[in-house]
């Protein structure tokens, strides 16, 4: 798929519509594009469709993506989604913000008189190092560490970009053919070999060099050169040995010499800023430098431009606001061509480290208003955001139980480009049932700090039905039938010995029987004592044995002799 084709083409992967070119390289397109349904920037990287014609070389680009997308780190792009075009190239889609490459801002310190802050350029290469520190540790090796791929953003936090070509794919170190990119390769890269870790801290010391000789007056030679540079304490008499020896170290030709891991860079530099105390002071804001006489200048001029007419200008500025139409400050960015605004986004892959003045609320997606749901259902929770948390902010999906907010400890995950989901039991909500209200809320993980807070919506979890309470009232039903077996059974016997046994069980307690020799009197008589059915027994019940005086057996027998 050319490029005209994604310009002009259906929605890439159904959600993002392209709308201008940002740059072409020798392996990717970055294109610009909006989320279809929320209207957000995204950055598209798109692998180069001659390349993607080679399966082996498309499968490896994708996977490439996918490792990087799962690093968050503040100094690296934050890749949303991995996928595949219509016609199989893969891409990226990345987070879109205004900034400018580390080459555009040094070109920019150049132009200044005097020197720049250490301490400050020290910082900026801790934060490069930190980004590269977490994708070494992923085993991700940058292919071409170089200025054009830091991207600086307003707030002059460096951002490292032009990743997704694996570094030890055969033949991509020869594809850079620029003079100024290959300045910044490892002398074993220049030979053939493929980038390591210590290749990226070489690149890395490179750039610290070029920072640090910025508007110096002594000699100095190109580090990136076959000749060896010239040791950074020539260059700069007023540095601090630590400071000296973390670009000597990093520049060693000899790959075992240098620094053997970004740790330990950082490190380096750690003790080189703990030793450096800078004669100028000035602290670097967007692409330049503000030195302490310009930033004096500075203020007092814009105290003699707004203090005279205030008041005309904010009438012009009332006036203005209310007649500007909606959308035209992005139409200024972008202009009336398809080509974006050269000072916007480079390589369209820096992170949204700032923030805008308003920071919207989520849309929540999912569960709708009043959604039902059965006990041991599982509820997802679906929202979107149209800015980046940061590093250390976390979204947490929070639920009114009772009178308590309590927050449910699920994990949030990132599914979209904007749009996160947590998949909740509902047996979380307690086990009777009922409407509860939820809501969404980022938060500083090291503060405390709430970011945001969404709107409150409800769901409803049906109460479970009582059904555990039915099967306990057929228990009592045997007791019942107990009681009449024992005075039943001996009736159909038909020995009479059986029978005067069983007379004193049942009745000779309960009701009194008179002393007339008929036997079958005491069987309905049994019948007729009501015995309490459950567990009540009465003081003397069944004796275990027929009390012997009582039976009636032996004066029968002389009874019907006399006649």
């Amino acid at each position: 798929m050319s490029e005209s084709d994604l310009l002009h083409g259906e929605p890439l992967a159904g959600k993002y519509e392209v709308a201008a070119s940002i740059s072409r390289g020798k392996s990717f397109n970055v294109l610009l594009a909006y989320h279809t349904r929320f209207g957000w920037p995204v950055a598209l990287k798109v692998l180069q469709a001659d390349l993607a014609e080679d399966e082996e070389l498309a499968s490896l680009v994708q996977a490439e993506l996918e490792t990087v997308s799962k690093q968050a780190h503040p100094n690296l792009v934050p890749i949303y989604e991995v996928g595949r075009t219509g016609v199989e190239q893969p891409f990226a889609a990345m987070a879109y913000l205004e900034g400018n490459t580390l080459a555009h801002w040094t070109g920019e310190l150049k132009k200044r008189v005097g020197p720049v802050s250490t301490r400050e350029l020290l910082g900026l290469a801790r934060q490069i190092a930190l980004g590269m520190a977490t994708l070494h540790q992923a085993g991700i090796n940058h292919p071409d560490l170089n200025p054009g791929n830091i991207l600086v953003g307003q707030d002059a936090t460096p951002v490292v970009v032009g990743l997704g070509m694996p570094a030890d794919v055969p033949g991509e170190a020869s594809r850079a053919t620029d003079v100024d990119i290959l300045q910044y390769r490892a002398p074993e890269v220049r030979s053939g070999a493929s980038p390591d870790p210590r290749s990226n801290i070489y690149s890395l010391g490179v750039m610290l060099y070029e920072l640090l000789s910025l508007n110096s007056d002594a000699e100095r030679r190109w580090p990136g050169g076959t000749a060896p540079p010239m040791p950074m304490e020539r260059v700069r008499e007023d540095l601090s040995a630590e400071t000296a020896l973390v670009v000597n170290t990093c520049l060693k030709r000899d790959s075992d010499e240098r620094y053997q891991s970004m740790e330990e860079v950082i490190s380096g530099l750690d003790e080189a800023l703990a030793a450096e105390s800078d004669g100028a002071v000035g602290r670097i804001v967007g692409t330049w430098a503000v030195l302490p006489s310009r930033a004096l200048f500075a203020k007092h001029r814009r105290v003699i431009l707004t203090a005279l007419p205030v008041l005309l200008l904010a009438i012009i500025a009332l006036v203005f606001l209310i007649s500007r139409p909606a959308g035209s400050l992005e139409d200024d960015a972008l202009g009336d061509s398809a080509e974006p605004n050269p000072q916007g986004t480079a390589a369209g892959e820096l992170a949204a480290q700032t923030r805008s003045g308003s920071v919207g609320q989520p849309e929540l997606l999912e569960p709708e208003a009043d959604a039902a749901y059965e006990p041991g259902d599982e509820v997802l929770f679906r929202w979107c955001w149209s800015e980046q948390p940061r590093e250390q902010e976390r979204f947490t999906v929070y639920v009114m139980i009772g009178e308590d907010e309590q927050p449910l400890d699920q994990p949030v995950e990132r599914v979209d480009v904007f749009c996160y989901e947590a998949l909740v039991d509902s047996g979380e909500f307690g086990d009777e049932g009922g409407e509860f209200a939820w809501r969404i809320k980022l938060s500083d993980q090291e503060t405390a700090e709430v970011v945001i807070v969404s709107e409150w919506r409800t769901l409803i979890v049906v109460a479970p039905e009582p059904t555990a309470t039915t099967t306990p009232t057929q228990t009592p039903s045997p007791t019942p039938t107990n009681t009449p077996t024992a005075s039943a059974t001996p009736s159909p016997s038909p020995t009479p010995s059986a029978t005067p046994t069983m007379t004193p069980t049942a009745t000779s307690t309960a009701t009194p029987l008179p002393p007339t020799p008929t036997p079958t009197v005491p069987p309905p008589t049994a019948t007729d004592t009501p015995l309490p059915p459950p567990t009540p027994r009465p003081p003397t019940p069944r004796p275990p044995t027929p009390p012997p005086p009582t039976p009636p057996p032996p004066t029968p027998k002389p009874t019907p002799t006399p006649p």
